[in-house]
């Protein structure tokens, strides 16, 4: 799969989940304070390395396809 067609489907995504906040008048800080609720500040940051990894290991092999 291209990786413009993984970025696509990121920003779908992203953008339904946005949308999905709006309608149920969820913003954004409301959505971290119940995430950090629930994780905890050692676990937001867990999770951001783990997307930064994960997206890094997307491209990585996305450049050993070529």
């Amino acid at each position: 799969m291209p990786v413009w067609t993984k970025i696509l489907i990121v920003v779908a995504i992203a953008m339904i989940l946005t949308a999905w906040g709006w309608m149920l008048d969820l913003s954004l800080s409301a959505a971290h304070a119940w995430l950090l609720d629930r994780i905890g500040h050692t676990g937001m940051r867990l999770l951001i390395g783990m997307m930064v990894f994960a997206g890094a290991w997307a491209l990585w092999k996305e450049t050993e396809d070529r």
